[in-house]
């Protein structure tokens, strides 16, 4: 495997994390950090919104990156 799948591997990773702890997980420490800094800008909603649809383009830009189709 290259650099750049292992990227992928790891952007895959990091997005099934924000799926999970966004749809179902809302108590896991990293996460809940992560959401109390979102609210100082937005509502807690919104804030969970935002990282499913952050962990959903991780999740298609990891797979991108391990068939090599994306480039940066």
């Amino acid at each position: 495997m290259t650099e750049g799948q292992w990227f992928g591997v790891v952007a895959v990773l990091v997005g099934i994390y924000l799926v999970v702890c966004s749809t179902w997980a809302h108590d896991f420490v990293l996460y809940r950090l992560k959401v109390e800094r979102a609210t100082m800008i937005m509502n807690e909603m919104a804030a969970h919104v935002m990282y499913f649809i952050l962990g959903v383009a991780a999740i298609v830009i990891g797979i991108l990156r391990i068939l090599n189709k994306w480039v940066l």
